[in-house]
């Protein structure tokens, strides 16, 4: 019977490594069971080397290190403790694997979001049936987010985080007597088959919304050099298969309401909107990067990636209207509407950067990027009356072409390794 110990020590790289197939172990013998020494040591600290390109010599397990012996191989035979410096057996994998650098990068900047504007309550210049009716306000077509990052690699595998938040909001005064209907449209048909309330002595309201989205994604480098372990490193190309993964909140919350008196009597009217529209985008793709010198102190980076995604959406919407003058059963009630939806898209990605090496291990990056996505969910609600008796719409959940955002911002970078 044998028993094999190993004492390994703190080490700057791993490498794992295989042997041919040898029968035959070159052993010396140890009078004191815990007295090691290395029989081919010449009085050197390292017991053992790692070789990867060695083809024999080369034991099964070893550790690149610096200062005393990193591997102590033990064999216990016939009741004498033996030490070797070299075993060779067992299965021949053929393959070597080392992590010897890291990089940790953090960055700050803004986005644009594209989010589809939507909008409540309404106004129409003009008289019924001749005149356009829309949103007497909207949300913003795009939203500016403020955007936080960071990631990690180590080897050729590569961890990224983002979190975005934005928020915008809106407000409308349409005066009476200027000849402008305004008011509410219903998200639907309300019990007693009315699409909404107009009146001709003004009406107001704020519409509100908010983005959080959060970002995880995960990166295997499939082509390209490893990092260099430096801030300046040389030209490189890189090739990376990736999936991500991204939910998307997007809050809008709107209140409509008017208040006047007509015959010594006090009409009021008042609609309350609170929407959710939740998604889930599930992504893979390729992203390649390169990096090019401009001079001693200072490097161009670009990079591309283009992938596809399953975005899961769901909105919920909740809607309470109430008036003084109507009665039941449209003097107060509320619409909720939940619906689901998914689609699949394409996502294209163009970066750039100017890498700005502050010192060996130090890096500051300004840069941009832009984004296209060839479906976005987006939340649907009518801006006229006739769009709900007529048309027969009603608040939902569409999925529409074509979205494009664009971020910019600042990134630091600390490496970590050998160069």
């Amino acid at each position: 019977m044998s028993i094999v110990k190993f004492a390994i020590g703190l080490a700057l790289c791993v490498s794992v490594a295989s042997s041919p197939v040898n029968a035959q172990q070159e052993l010396a013998p140890q009078e004191n069971e815990d007295d090691f020494t290395d029989p081919n040591a010449d009085g050197r600290d390292n017991v053992v080397s790692c070789d990867p390109d060695a083809t024999e010599g080369t034991p099964e397990f070893c550790v690149s290190y610096s200062g005393s012996a990193a591997v102590v191989q033990e064999y216990v035979e016939n009741g004498d403790t033996i030490v070797a410096d070299r075993i060779t057996g067992g299965i021949n994998l053929g393959s070597t694997y080392t992590i010897s650098t890291a990089r940790l990068d953090f960055g700050i900047g803004s986005s644009t979001h594209r989010s589809f504007s939507t909008g409540t309550g309404f106004r129409r210049d003009g008289p019924p049936g001749s005149s356009p009716e829309d949103f007497a306000v909207i949300t913003e077509d795009t939203l500016e987010m403020l955007k936080i990052e960071a990631g990690v690699e180590v080897g050729n595998v590569r961890l990224e985080g983002s979190f975005s938040e934005g928020e915008a909001s809106s407000i409308f005064v349409i005066d009476g007597g200027e000849g402008i209907d305004s008011g509410i449209v219903y998200g639907a048909l309300s019990p007693g088959g009315s699409s909404g309330i107009a009146t001709g002595f003004g009406s107001r309201g704020e519409i509100r919304e908010q983005v959080d989205e959060f970002s995880a994604t995960f990166l295997y480098k499939v082509y390209g050099d490893p990092d260099s372990g430096s801030a300046t490193p040389n030209e490189q190309f890189q090739a990376w298969l990736f999936g991500r993964f991204t939910h998307r909140e997007r809050a809008i919350d709107s209140t409509v309401w008017s208040e006047f008196e007509m015959s010594d009597f006090p009409f009021e009217f008042m609609q309350i909107r609170e929407q959710n529209l939740s998604e889930d985008h599930f992504e893979a793709g390729l992203r390649v990067s390169t990096t090019t010198r401009l001079g001693s102190s200072l490097l161009f980076s670009a990079e591309g990636a283009a992938s596809v995604y399953l975005d899961q959406a769901e909105l919920a919407s909740i809607e309470r209207n109430s008036n003084n003058f109507t009665g039941p059963p449209d003097g107060d009630f509320t619409q909720q509407i939940r619906t689901s939806d998914s689609n699949f898209g394409a996502h294209l990605e163009l970066g750039a950067g100017l890498v700005f090496p502050i010192t060996d291990r130090f890096a500051l990056t300004l840069g941009g990027a832009v984004h296209y996505y060839s479906t976005a969910a987006r939340i649907f609600n009518p801006n006229s009356g006739d769009q709900v008796f007529f048309d027969d719409l009603s608040t939902d959940l569409l999925f529409d072409d074509d979205s494009f955002s664009y971020e910019g911002g600042v990134q630091f970078t600390i490496f970590f390794g050998v160069n």
